[in-house]
């Protein structure tokens, strides 16, 4: 095998400690050949050059583009990915820069789990109301999978106009997400994929610190301004008439529309739903904190319930 792992590095100021992390999890835990096709055309100087001091990193300047939020993540995306294929790459994995394993042979058996018939093996967003696509915090396929159905079109390039990609998109029922891109193949072909599914033991949060198959680490919302997920819409603290009231809004409203929507609407119009933002914002926080205060230690708890400290509040 000869790994190519495409990361997209979007960091915060304050995110060299999760992007060491990063960085040192893929080395620990991944013991076939690898290299890391870094997208850093937005990145920091100063992390610029701690990619650049990694022997298994090789940096990628993308054409650039003025698209931000998933569009822009896919757009760079999908060039790391052809890059890596044209390189001779016979695996490819996609991970977010707040994603890692956390496992020791976790390429090896992704692979082995292909051999059943998917043609790939991607984190399922289940507990964030997502059935169709696989989250780009972790995909991973064999060349085999691009030659034959790619190149993957990035977000911006899907056939908007389609009905098939209309009807995708009906059924997505949310912001459009740099994920879409191989959500809408495998939709489009009709086409088996291996689902990684959140197996923590105990959870500090309903999105955040997700263990994927035992074998996949993802904070979530690390580099991204808006903190609130899908999932908070239908969060227990939300009264019925404002789920239904959600329900309705996204049947009506494009996503274009609704992502146009200031933020200070949102706030007027439904309060509850803007304090989940602050609070998964204070979560998140937190949760970064112990990660990284004890990587290991954070990580087996999650992974087997053996509690370390105290975590965060639900």
């Amino acid at each position: 095998m000869q790994l190519a792992i495409a990361v997209v590095y979007l960091v915060a100021e304050d995110g060299g400690a999760l992007l060491d992390l990063h960085l040192n999890q893929i080395a620990e835990n991944t013991q076939v050949p690898y290299t890391i096709y870094a997208g850093v055309n937005r990145l920091l100087p100063q992390f610029r050059d701690v990619l650049t001091a990694r022997s298994e990193v090789k940096i990628c300047e993308c054409q650039p583009t003025d698209l931000r939020g998933g569009e822009e993540h896919s757009h760079y995306l999908t060039q790391l990915v052809r890059m890596a294929v044209e390189d001779g790459a016979t695996h490819v994995a996609i991970l977010h820069t707040d994603s890692f394993p956390v496992r020791k042979g976790w390429a090896t058996e992704l692979a082995t789990k292909l051999e059943d018939g998917y043609v790939l093996a991607g984190i399922l967003l289940r507990e964030d109301y997502d059935e169709l696509c696989p989250c780009t915090a972790c995909i991973f396929f064999p060349r085999e999978f691009y030659t034959t159905y790619g190149p993957v079109p990035s977000l911006a390039e899907q056939p908007r106009d389609e009905r098939k990609y209309r009807a995708f998109r009906r059924q997505r029922d949310r912001a459009e997400e740099s994920c879409e891109a191989y959500g809408y193949l495998l939709y489009a072909h009709e086409l088996p994929w291996y689902k990684l599914l959140r197996s923590n033991a105990v959870n500090d949060h309903y999105i955040i610190a997700g263990i994927y198959d035992d074998m996949i680490f993802h904070l979530s919302a690390a580099v991204r301004q808006d903190k609130r997920f899908r999932a908070d819409s239908w969060h227990p603290d939300r009264s019925a008439h404002r789920k239904l009231l959600h329900r309705i809004a996204c049947a009506l409203l494009p996503s274009h529309v609704r992502e146009a929507i200031p933020a200070w609407v949102h706030r007027l119009w439904d309060p509850q739903a803007a304090r989940r933002g602050d609070i998964n914002r204070s979560d998140l926080e937190q949760i970064k904190a112990r990660l990284l205060a004890d990587p290991q230690g954070y990580i087996t708890y999650l992974r087997t319930g053996n509690d370390t400290g105290e975590p965060a509040r639900q």
